[in-house]
């Protein structure tokens, strides 16, 4: 017989009737959307906070660490979606689209714009540091910006083939890579002026979506398939874990407590890695949200931004 399982939350009480394999796979509301706002698309963790790059406004919130985001920068220069997040120096900065700026936070109130667009790139889909310098990773043509740490993006890798977008960005064993689309591969930058292939295509997966790195080793969350993969630190990508209940895309990856985790485009769940070669459910879809697009830890905890809705979530079986 079907388990009934009641989770409290501060403003309801929620009941789903689960199998018994899914007694406490719950995803618990800990945030409505800012106003105005119908997307978290970004996380990061900065001075034991937690904020969200939003889309429909470009706004940075800020979690109240109980049941609610804060508004702490609105939009500027017409970028409606912050896409990516990092902290860099001591201070937070947003890829925007669709314009391809770098913002930096005032540490109060507002975004301030320390980087126009460059070469046409709309979108600074990622964002990392590496050797002391902060990279974002565009779409339109799959370049490498570095930013001169005063005014502008300084280009550093052109486009590698077809690869339109440099989805996310990751250092791993002292070198930066980057997952692509239009066909998935795994590219490595020279640290001067190029991309090198480190892995090809497989599986016919057309995007890396996210990476992270779990147990010394870097994968990769797919694409129209919603695969897991492993680079095998050489020259190839192998897959260890299928599609799982139909989930068209891994959005976003977080090693926490020696454990894989992975959320997915579909039916929003969150999914654990078994270390050999499947997903396994970590919490079901909320309410009706089709995806989930970023993970972060938190206080020792997982929390998810949704795409559909801008909530914040809290997976409560990731521990």
């Amino acid at each position: 017989m079907p388990n009934a399982l009641t989770l409290h939350r501060p403003d309801t009480y929620i009941t789903n009737v689960l199998p018994q394999e899914y007694d406490t796979l719950a995803l618990l509301k800990m945030a409505d959307p800012p106003v105005g706002e119908n997307r978290i698309l970004s996380l990061v963790v900065h001075n034991d906070k937690l904020y969200g790059g939003t889309g429909n406004n470009g706004f940075l919130a800020e979690w109240n660490g109980t049941d609610a985001w804060v508004k702490k920068a609105s939009n500027i220069e017409n970028q409606w979606k912050i896409l990516s997040l990092a902290v860099y120096n001591g201070k937070i900065y947003g890829g925007t689209s669709d314009g391809g700026r770098l913002f930096e936070w005032n540490g109060v109130n507002a975004w301030v714009q320390k980087a126009p667009r460059l070469n046409v790139q709309n979108e600074i889909r990622s964002l990392a540091v590496y050797n002391s310098k902060l990279y974002g990773g565009t779409s339109g043509a799959g370049r490498l910006f570095e930013w001169n740490d005063v005014d502008s993006w300084v280009q550093k890798a052109p486009m590698y083939g077809s690869e339109s977008g440099i989805n996310c960005l990751i250092v791993y064993n002292s070198n930066l890579y980057a997952g692509t689309w239009n066909a998935g591969n795994l590219l490595q930058w020279n640290d001067t002026d190029a991309w090198i292939r480190k892995a090809p295509q497989l599986n016919g997966q057309q995007m890396i979506y996210c990476m992270a790195i779990h147990n010394d080793q870097l994968f990769g969350g797919t694409g129209q398939g919603g695969r897991l993969f492993r680079w095998n630190d050489t020259d190839a990508w192998e897959q260890v874990a299928a599609q799982k209940d139909g989930q068209v895309e891994i959005t976003g990856l977080l090693s926490f407590n020696d454990k894989l985790y992975g959320c997915t485009a579909q039916h929003a769940r969150v999914f654990e890695w078994n270390e050999e070669d499947a997903w396994d459910l970590s919490a079901l879809q909320f309410e009706s949200l089709t995806w989930l697009l970023c993970l972060s830890e938190f206080n020792a905890t997982i929390y998810a931004g949704a795409y559909d809705g801008a909530y914040l979530l809290r997976c409560v079986r990731c521990f």
